[in-house]
């Protein structure tokens, strides 16, 4: 009784301290400032996970251990905000503000880009890591087909990598309105998480593995079209 006393009153413990530890990240997070190569990224945890050096390793990770990494993708995102966000039913997103040319809307004069990670989700860097792959594969490839294409944001992907990918318009769409598993950026992004990072970060991609989805794991013709994205920057 008086070592069940003694475990208990410890997790107590652990607990309050870990609930100080995340009101006391509210009000002043945890940030670095990620240099590479002359760039800034800002990394700030408001949760209670992750330590300095992860933070930092999140950053190596994107520089250091993405196969399809390219440093222009990595000037135009401004930061990395990891926070508990229980309410909001995602591992993470990825977000962009767009300024126009105002001769030329169709053309993007500048970007201002950033990722959501979430803490009540992601509990440990390996899920953290699986999570900003996926969300670097939006970065990377929507930023690709807006500087490259012209591409708006309502439009679907181009056509070559719908018919690589066997979509068709009928099943598949731009946005949620067909559902997560269904929306062509969701998916593009799963395929440059698995072709560009390196295990254990690149299983299980999550249409090809859902058994209600037609969608194979990316063959070697879907890499050669992501990774030759890289060679038109």
């Amino acid at each position: 009784m008086f070592l069940t006393s003694i475990h208990f009153l410890s997790e107590f413990q652990e607990e309050i301290k870990s609930r100080l530890l995340g009101v006391l990240r509210k009000i002043i997070p945890l940030s670095v400032n990620y240099e590479y190569e002359g760039l800034i990224l800002r990394i700030v945890n408001h949760s209670e996970i992750l330590s300095k050096s992860d933070l930092i390793e999140l950053g190596n990770f994107i520089t250091q251990e993405l196969d399809l990494f390219s440093i222009e993708e990595f000037s135009l995102l401004e930061s990395i905000i990891i926070d508990t966000k229980k309410d909001l039913n995602v591992e993470g997103f990825w977000r962009a503000k767009f300024s126009k040319n105002k001769n030329n809307p169709k053309e993007t004069t500048g970007v201002y880009a950033w990722i959501f990670l979430n803490a009540a989700y992601l509990t440990t860097l390996k899920d953290f890591k699986t999570t900003l792959a996926h969300e670097y594969g939006h970065h990377w490839t929507i930023l690709y087909f807006i500087k490259n294409h012209g591409f708006q944001l309502e439009q679907r992907l181009s056509d070559q990598y719908y018919q690589l990918r066997g979509l068709n318009n009928k099943d598949y769409a731009p946005d949620y309105t067909k559902g997560w598993l269904r929306c062509d950026r969701e998916i593009i992004a799963e395929d440059y998480r698995v072709i560009s990072a390196y295990s254990p970060h690149n299983q299980e991609h999550r249409m090809a593995s859902d058994s209600g989805i037609e969608l194979t794991f990316p063959n070697e013709e879907i890499k050669l079209y992501i990774k030759g994205l890289k060679q038109q920057q």
